[in-house]
């Protein structure tokens, strides 16, 4: 097996046998001008090969303070799957991103999310330990429904205040102050942080609020559009701070269905950290259903 980091120059190696030859070719335009123009980077795509011939290939998305590896690896179409095989090349993509010489600013630190339920699962949970990631959570994505006639009351003494309300400086310290994964990130730039929020949707900030418990905070919501359509909102992060409260983490997902109604957006997505038995109780409460789950690994 032999590892190939994809350049400029190669972009179309990274899409033979993967795709028909016309997709192919455009794609690998598509690359080329990422890498023309910074959005993509090298040391972020990768192609293994068996005797030769394409077999596997993978690739690392960044955004302001990090690269994660979200997508699961792809075995080419034309290659026949081997366990050996695939455990070797994901093996060597893994050997390859623990280079400090290649991978050395703080916005190169990787975070790597696993989905269950794929060939690839139970490999790079095992590789990923051996490597040295530490496993910071099990989340679980769920599907809601809105209906007309959803009850989404909010429980006494517990209110919302718009993000937009508040001091940017505010907001930026709010996000990275309570964000579980903040020991990460100990070095990146609160506003960097917020701004990967923002990247992740569209109409975002207008959506954002606050949670306030007896005039205290005691959270925030920060849900938003991420298709141009506009037809769905997703609660792309939010945060608890007293977990035990199981008024907190009702208010927070009947203030999602409610901004959800106002919005006229009849679909909602929630991820969902796994620890979080009371909001996830309340949701399924609420008819909502499990659509995947996932794991988060860091190396500190």
């Amino acid at each position: 097996m032999e590892l190939q980091i994809i350049r400029h120059r190669t972009s179309s190696d990274y899409f033979k046998d993967f795709f028909p030859e016309d997709t192919a070719a455009a794609y690998s335009y598509q690359l080329q001008r990422m890498f023309e123009s910074g959005a993509a980077k090298e040391g972020d795509y990768f192609l293994v090969k068996d005797e030769g011939k394409p077999y596997l290939q993978a690739e690392i998305y960044r955004n302001n303070t990090r690269r994660i590896w979200e997508k699961t690896p792809v075995i080419s179409p034309k290659a026949v799957p081997d366990i050996k095989k695939t455990a070797e090349a994901v093996g060597l993509i893994y050997d390859f991103l623990k280079s400090d010489e290649f991978y050395f600013s703080p916005s190169d630190r990787l975070e790597i999310v696993i989905y269950e339920n794929t060939v690839f699962s139970e490999l790079m949970k095992s590789i990923s330990n051996r490597y040295g990631y530490e496993n910071v959570g099990e989340y679980l994505e769920y599907s809601l429904k809105i209906s007309d006639g959803i009850k989404a009351d909010i429980p006494e003494g517990i209110s919302f205040i718009p993000f937009t309300a508040v001091a940017p400086e505010e907001r930026f310290r709010t996000v990275f102050e309570h964000n579980e994964l903040k020991q990460y990130y100990e070095n990146a730039d609160p506003s960097l942080i917020y701004q990967d929020y923002l990247d992740d949707g569209y109409f975002s900030e207008e959506l954002w609020e606050t949670m306030h418990s007896n005039n205290e905070l005691s959270g925030f919501i920060m849900p938003a559009f991420t298709s141009g359509l506009k037809d769905k909102i997703r609660l792309l992060n939010y945060n608890i701070v007293n977990e035990s409260l199981q008024n907190n983490s009702v208010a927070i997902v009947n203030r999602v269905i409610k901004i959800c109604a106002d919005m006229k957006v009849y679909k909602a997505e929630l991820i969902v950290n796994a620890r979080h038995d009371i909001f996830i109780k309340e949701l399924l409460n609420k008819g909502a259903v499990k659509v995947s789950s996932f794991s988060r690994y860091i190396k500190k």
